[in-house]
């Protein structure tokens, strides 16, 4: 059997940094636009695939900050004590609350992961977890905690300091072929895990599935970008730039004509069904059996059987012949 590879007809790799684009969002370098000096064009009954094929970015985002929205703890109702942005281990976390929030000190079992508050005050206070946005990632599940005085709390879960697990590489360039539990039918490009800690870099690497997004558009002039993490937040590199490199690959537009053979695949059907049955093959159609007249159809009538030594196949009754086309052409609706 020959097997051929489908080549491209041509290949563009475009090398991106984030310095050299138009930003569309202010105070961020992770949203941007850029135009191509050399557009990619393809003709009718072409096609363009897209693939990131590298990226390298900074560990320069927080793990808590207003950005991945987690650093609210919202108390007696109108009450806010703000986080400040920063990247955190949970004693920096623990030593913050002790330091800086009114009436209230954090303590961390380091055996069972949990946060405990404890309150400071000769009065109770109510810690509104449902209004913070610290609540998921100190452990602590929706509600109000009313905490009475010299009274403690502590967290319903473990906490969890990996506040962005991903980078998700957004784009125009999208096609809707990748798909997540958030957006049905989404805008990502690409998926970059992230492996390593904070200040250091993080690679597109062989872990990563590349994804191809397929485009028929007959002209790519410009590449809007957006890095957000799994929560569609865009990323804050505090203005430390990144690069990463796509690839366009232009085919020939691939066909599915498996559905469009019509009577070649009846025929052909018809073909198989018979040998199956050990039949002679007849080239022209088989015509639907007749019942004789004064039989309705479907009706069994008992008769002896009587065999021709002219028929084509031999020792079979012409009953048992009928019967076999309308196995066959039973077989043949099935299959069409």
């Amino acid at each position: 059997m020959d097997i051929q590879l489908i080549r491209p007809l041509s290949s563009n790799i475009v090398h991106i940094r984030s310095k050299d684009a138009n930003q569309l969002s202010s105070g961020y370098n992770s949203h941007f636009k850029f135009i191509l000096e050399d557009p990619i064009k393809i003709n009718q009954g072409e096609q363009i695939n897209i693939t990131m094929s590298s990226g390298e970015f900074p560990y320069s985002f927080y793990n808590i900050s207003s950005d991945v929205a987690n650093n609210t703890i919202v108390y007696d109702t109108s009450s806010t004590y703000t986080i400040p942005d920063g990247n955190y281990s949970i004693y920096d976390l623990r030593d913050d609350i002790t330091d800086n929030m009114p009436n209230f000190t954090a303590t961390f079992d380091l055996k069972t992961m949990k946060l405990t508050l404890t309150n400071t005050d000769s009065s109770p206070h109510t810690i509104n977890w449902t209004s913070s946005t610290a609540t998921k990632m100190m452990g602590f599940a929706d509600g109000d905690d009313v905490v009475s005085a010299s009274g403690t709390t502590t967290s319903d879960y473990v906490i969890n300091m990996c506040s962005v697990h991903s980078l998700m590489i957004r784009s125009n360039l999208a096609t809707g072929n990748v798909q997540s539990t958030t957006h049905s039918n989404s805008t990502i490009l690409q998926k970059v895990s992230i492996d390593t800690n904070g200040f250091q870099m993080v690679y597109l690497n062989q872990d990563d599935y590349r994804t191809t997004n397929i485009t028929q558009q007959p002209q790519i002039d410009e590449i809007e970008l957006k890095i957000t993490d799994q929560n569609n937040n865009l990323i804050q590199f505090n203005n430390v730039n990144f690069e990463l490199s796509l690839i366009f690959q232009v085919f020939e537009k691939i066909t599915d004509t498996r559905h469009g053979q019509g009577a070649n695949d009846r025929k052909n059907i018809r073909r198989r069904a018979q040998m199956k049955l050990g039949k002679p093959i007849v080239e022209q159609g088989i015509s639907p059996y007749t019942p004789p007249a004064g039989q309705q159809q479907g009706e069994i009538v008992e008769t002896a059987p009587t065999y021709d030594d002219t028929h084509p196949v031999v020792n079979m009754s012409e009953i048992e012949d009928k019967a076999q086309h309308t196995i066959l052409n039973q077989l043949l609706d099935l299959q069409t």
